[in-house]
């Protein structure tokens, strides 16, 4: 009976160790299937990771392209106002310039006229003046000169007088 009962330990114990086997397998299995589904989850997340980097980097592209286009056309805008204003004043400035240059033509016509006047004038009060000279020359010298004579004297008198 002994050896019954040695037989019965035994396989008890048998049985007890392969269940502590199968049990140290499974937990092993289960340790495995832990850990290689964590790796999945990690590579997963990498994976999310990079994808959430590229539409970062993407969305970033999209952004500066979106704002280049847009400083594009604001410079662009700059652009076409500056060159009406431009035109404007090019415009503006040479209407100007016409009105200067005909103002200025009026106003030479103008003093060329007063200058002829004068000049006229001063020509008529020359030919007085000799007249008088001349007139008074006779009456002081009393004396009898030619007139060409005079008119000469009389002329270089005035002349004198002028650079006084």
């Amino acid at each position: 009976m002994s050896k019954v009962v040695g037989r019965a330990k035994r396989a008890g114990n048998d049985s007890e160790s392969q269940r502590s086997e199968k049990k140290r397998i499974s937990a092993e299995d289960f340790d495995l299937d832990i850990s290689s589904d964590i790796k999945g989850i990690i590579s997963a997340l990498h994976q999310i990771r990079e994808r959430a980097q590229k539409d970062d980097q993407k969305k970033s592209e999209e952004t500066i392209a979106s704002v280049a286009l847009d400083i594009s056309s604001m410079l662009d805008d700059a652009k076409s106002k500056l060159e009406k204003d431009r035109q404007s004043f090019a415009k503006t400035l040479l209407k100007s310039s016409k009105e200067c240059e005909l103002s200025l033509k009026d106003g030479i016509a103008k003093f060329q006229a007063v200058y002829e006047r004068l000049c006229k004038e001063k020509a008529l009060h020359l030919q007085a003046y000799e007249g008088i000279i001349v007139e008074l020359l006779f009456i002081e010298l009393g004396i009898g000169i030619s007139w060409h004579g005079l008119a000469s004297y009389s002329f270089l008198w005035l002349q004198m007088k002028c650079l006084e």
